[in-house]
């Protein structure tokens, strides 16, 4: 009697029939997931702030931040402020925004500084969509230092009280020639 298939290569064959035929049931079904997954972001961030800045003033300063992995869709950029005890104070946002491995976003964030003096630190941090997960990145900067606003000076400047004085010394110089 002759063997029209051999049980091994019957297996083979269904296996093969079976997972491609798998694969696409979980497709129709809206559950089949990515074959390869994308690197998830990666950030670096660069920030050059002041030395000092007066206390209660509106300061800016450049900073950068870098996506050094997967694409990033709608994350949200903040740099906050906070006191040397990493208590948070105030905060800018730039919300919505796009990066792609390798792209570099320069910002020019605008806080105001506290009314008392002493140093502080600011974060750059990135929240990923709708704020539902886990921070994307941050990273302190810092500290400055925020000086009292100085005092207007009531003194004179030297050459309007040069000037002062010799109108005066002129005039007692008339008054007393007539």
């Amino acid at each position: 009697m002759k063997t029209l298939y051999r049980p091994d290569t019957l297996r083979r064959a269904i296996a093969y029939v079976t997972l491609p035929i798998a694969a696409i049931c979980a497709c129709v079904a809206g559950t089949a997931s990515p074959a390869v997954a994308a690197d998830p972001p990666s950030f670096t961030f660069t920030a050059d702030l002041p030395t000092t800045v007066h206390a209660g003033s509106v300061f800016t300063f450049p900073a950068t931040v870098t996506d050094v992995g997967g694409p990033a869709v709608d994350y949200h950029t903040y740099f906050q402020l906070y006191d040397i005890n990493f208590h948070f104070l105030s905060q800018t946002a730039f919300d919505n925004q796009t990066f792609f491995n390798g792209t570099t976003l320069n910002y020019t964030p605008s806080l105001t500084a506290p009314t008392t003096p002493g140093d502080y630190l600011t974060l750059t941090i990135m929240f990923v969509p709708n704020f539902d997960a886990p921070i994307a990145g941050q990273q302190f900067f810092g500290p400055f230092r925020v000086t009292a606003v100085p005092e207007p000076s009531t003194a004179l400047p030297i050459g309007v009280a040069l000037l002062c004085g010799l109108a005066v010394v002129r005039r007692t110089r008339r008054a007393t020639a007539s």
